[in-house]
């Protein structure tokens, strides 16, 4: 049986939208597309935060330019903590 500590806790669909500044809609949209994929528990969808931070190191990545410059070293794109 895992311990507490090895369990992931999952961001519902507000959370994603609000750490990757877009509406859930837009969430809802990368679901249908296949650009992120959620876990489906009856109706809602739950997201790994690994992999949300994993989606927008590769949206980075394929970026060529960007005007508000590069991210420092080791620096996460999203608070996973769930603290505020």
């Amino acid at each position: 049986m895992p311990n507490e500590n090895d369990l992931t806790r999952l961001m519902d669909l507000r959370e994603v939208a609000t750490a990757l500044h877009v509406s859930p809609h837009t969430i809802r949209a990368w679901t249908r597309t296949g650009r992120i994929h959620p876990t489906r528990i009856c109706r809602r969808l739950l997201f790994d935060p690994v992999d949300i931070e994993e989606f927008v190191r590769a949206s980075q990545a394929t970026r060529t330019t960007s005007h508000l410059g590069t991210p420092k070293a080791g620096s996460s794109p999203i608070d996973t903590t769930g603290q505020q």
